[in-house]
């Protein structure tokens, strides 16, 4: 089972074409807010799930020829951390992990983090993490027409 984060605190967001290649360079960061609990002395994990700001497929502005872009080509780096934890008694074997993160495309063609989260401890909380995002990819605006090099 996987969740969402309730908020963001910090989300930033940049995206640029490269000047030679014509490559669109994004760019995300931020914090994702949650509650995340433990259930005991073992582990416990789950999946979280951030839709990003960042569309691989996408309508342009006024339709028609041109009117989907595409990302030929892309490559993207994700990667989280743990932003903030707590405990409410006595933390005794507890235990908070970022285990994985990597991403896919959702079916409207968004860019999804998905980051696996462990707690250890009955009373021990994740409430936030922080992740980046960087995607690369020449746009294409027809289908079977490249635009960049």
């Amino acid at each position: 089972m996987s969740f969402q984060p309730f908020d963001y605190a910090s989300k930033q967001r940049i995206e640029t074409t490269e000047a030679v290649t014509k490559e669109l360079f994004v760019v995300e960061a931020g914090v994702a807010i949650f509650n995340f609990r433990g259930d005991g002395g073992e582990w416990l994990r789950d999946q979280l799930d951030i839709p990003t700001d960042t569309v691989m497929m996408r309508p342009s502005v006024g339709g028609g020829p041109g009117s989907l872009v595409t990302f030929h080509g892309p490559r993207v780096v994700a990667t989280a951390s743990l932003a903030s934890i707590s405990n409410n008694n006595e933390a005794i074997n507890a235990g908070w992990a970022v285990d994985a993160c990597w991403w896919d495309q959702d079916a409207s063609g968004r860019i999804v983090l998905h980051v696996n989260l462990a707690v250890r401890d009955g009373d021990g909380f994740l409430d936030r993490i922080a992740y980046h995002m960087t995607a690369i990819g020449f746009p294409v605006f027809e289908v079977g027409i490249h635009h960049g090099s």
